[in-house]
């Protein structure tokens, strides 16, 4: 689910920089969704 919300804004159009940062973020929302699912 995340990963096809992901596909949907992609790398194009993107410079690397901001795309890195939105793999920061979503590595980021991922970790607090799995932290969440283990409390």
């Amino acid at each position: 689910m995340i990963d096809a919300r992901f596909e949907c804004t992609g790398p194009q159009g993107l410079t690397t920089t901001e795309y890195e940062h939105q793999l920061t973020k979503m590595l980021k929302l991922i970790r607090s969704i799995d932290e969440a699912n283990e409390s």
